[in-house]
């Protein structure tokens, strides 16, 4: 993948451990990725908190625990990424953000074909995302990454969403 047409870029997915959700769930930086960080690439607090209640239900890390995406030239960290759900009925939801200074450098797209490719080896059938229809640019990521428009609903936050998904076999 290209960045600015100058250099190569590529990122990888990092799963954080217990005890670092555990630290962001409490708003905290865990120390060992404080120097790593780009602003505001860390999950939000309440990411790391449905990882840890995933956890103690007995769900697999796979499914429970949030991943870093880090740039590979540098070992920045430049967002986050995960499963929102363990798979039921083989289908299951990703969600991902990464910091305003790295974002348009291709991270999203490339950590949603890595949660894809973790998601349809773990057993998952189907993945879906959902996105405000104004955020245009994560309906081009998951555009890229192969995923097909397939309804809309209004969200737990009472906010407009289109849903988006993509099969195995696609």
């Amino acid at each position: 993948m290209l960045n600015a047409g100058i250099t190569e870029v590529a990122y990888a997915l990092l799963q954080l451990k217990e005890a670092q959700l555990r630290q962001i769930a409490a708003s905290e930086v865990p120390p060992e990725l404080a120097s790593r960080l780009l602003p505001n690439a860390l999950p939000p607090a309440f990411v790391a908190e449905r990882a840890l209640r995933l956890l103690a239900q007995g769900t697999a890390e796979t499914w429970a625990c949030s991943y870093l995406i880090v740039r590979q030239n540098d070992s920045r960290i430049v967002g986050g990424c995960g499963f929102k759900v363990a798979p039921a009925g083989g289908r299951t939801e990703i969600g991902y953000g990464v910091s305003p200074v790295a974002q348009g450098q291709g991270a999203a797209t490339e950590a949603v074909r890595q949660l894809l490719d973790i998601a349809f080896a773990s057993g998952a059938s189907k993945v879906l995302a959902e996105v405000a229809p104004t955020n245009h640019a994560s309906r081009r990521v998951l555009q890229k990454a192969g995923f097909i428009e397939s309804g809309s609903r209004i969200d737990e936050e009472d906010e407009f969403v289109v849903q988006w998904s993509i099969a195995r076999d696609a």
